[in-house]
């Protein structure tokens, strides 16, 4: 998961200069375990099962990377927009939004990566195991025999 939230870190960049951007390798000279992950996910998800799907970030969608979420509810939710609103039911919309905006109460907590196949959010490899034995293990059939 830290590969996927740190895009510009020297973590990133070393992996990707190892293994490749998006799972592509560029060179098998370095046979690794994160090129042997990067292998199997794709081929899952060739086959119909996309882990990274699983891998959820908790953020803002903000163009501004370094604005927290408490100074960007400080300023006008329009600023965010890509264009201004026009009025009329626009308008009515952004004042609902703005309403409930209103009665947000932020946490102090940085943004992180979650896993959706659980509960807690956190990745387990039995929650992977599941996933893989409902997607590729025959459906047993019960007879009812009277």
């Amino acid at each position: 998961m830290r590969y996927l939230s740190h895009d510009n870190s020297l973590w990133f960049r070393i992996i990707s200069s190892l293994h490749g951007l998006n799972g592509h390798v560029l060179s098998a000279a370095f046979n690794s375990t994160w090129s042997s992950i990067i292998t199997e996910v794709n081929s899952l998800k060739v086959k119909g099962v996309d882990l990274i799907s699983h891998c959820k970030v908790a953020c803002s969608r903000e163009k501004n990377k370094d604005i927290s979420v408490a100074d960007k509810m400080n300023t006008s939710i329009s600023s965010s927009f890509r264009r201004h609103v026009r009025g009329g039911v626009e308008s009515q919309q952004l004042d609902q939004l703005s309403l409930l905006l209103y009665t947000v109460i932020l946490s102090n907590m940085d943004d992180r990566w979650f896993w959706d196949l659980n509960g807690d959010g956190i990745f387990q490899v039995k929650d992977v195991r599941s996933m893989l034995d409902e997607a590729f293990l025959p459906k047993r059939k019960f007879l009812l025999v009277d």
